[in-house]
């Protein structure tokens, strides 16, 4: 999928285009930024969910929010965010530059799975048909979004940069040991079963490459 066109060169992206650095590295953090682009992608669906929600009216899709933040607290959460967690771990022993990173950024993860599980639970809520206010779970949302945007521009803007400096390929391979490489399950090359009405959904209102599945 082509993510980068129109989308101006991150720090990380301008200092990998002049800093020799291994190719395993390189490659591993170009994954987690184009991960980041797929995510803000989903983040737009969520948003447009959220606003029908505090408007009041019937066009939220309950079952595609639910499914999205499924993607988020299971893939997103576990994968994506333990692989940045990791790395991060894996440089600051060597890099003095990233260690006052580390703990704003387990912080930020941290904060951002608690988050994620609230607004999972309100939802299942209102699915079965508690008493939620939706008004307030469109807030719950809308701060979700935000949280997970706020981390992103943190991590290309700060982390990531700093993290070339002494992430290496064995590094990469302790990650990979570690978490294993799980095919993303709805931006990869096979979409799972749970998540082909997303993946319609995005394909519909985002745009998706033609090529994709």
């Amino acid at each position: 999928m082509n993510v980068d066109e129109g989308r101006a060169p991150s720090p990380l992206e301008e200092g990998v285009a002049t800093k020799q650095s291994p190719v395993a590295p390189q490659r591993a953090i170009e994954r987690l930024v184009r991960e980041h682009d797929n995510i803000a992608q989903l983040l737009v669906v969520l948003d447009s969910q959220f606003a029908s929600i505090a408007r009041g009216d019937d066009e939220a899709d309950d079952g595609l929010i639910r499914d999205a933040m499924t993607y988020m607290t299971d893939f997103v959460d576990n994968f994506h965010h333990g692989k940045e967690d990791l790395a991060v771990a894996s440089v600051a022993d060597r890099v003095e530059s990233v260690r006052p990173l580390q703990k704003e950024l387990n912080g930020q993860h941290l904060r951002i799975r608690e988050a994620g599980r609230t607004l999972t639970a309100e939802l299942e809520r209102m699915l079965l048909d508690e008493p939620v206010r939706r008004r307030e779970l469109a807030t719950i949302g809308f701060d979700y979004a935000a949280q997970v945007r706020r981390n992103m521009e943190f991590e290309e803007g700060r982390v990531f940069p700093r993290l070339m400096e002494g992430f290496d390929e064995e590094a990469c391979a302790r990650i990979d040991a570690r978490l294993g490489s799980p095919p993303d399950p709805l931006f990869g090359p096979a979409v799972h079963a749970r998540y082909r009405a997303l993946f319609q959904t995005l394909r519909r209102r985002i745009g998706i490459d033609s090529d994709w599945p």
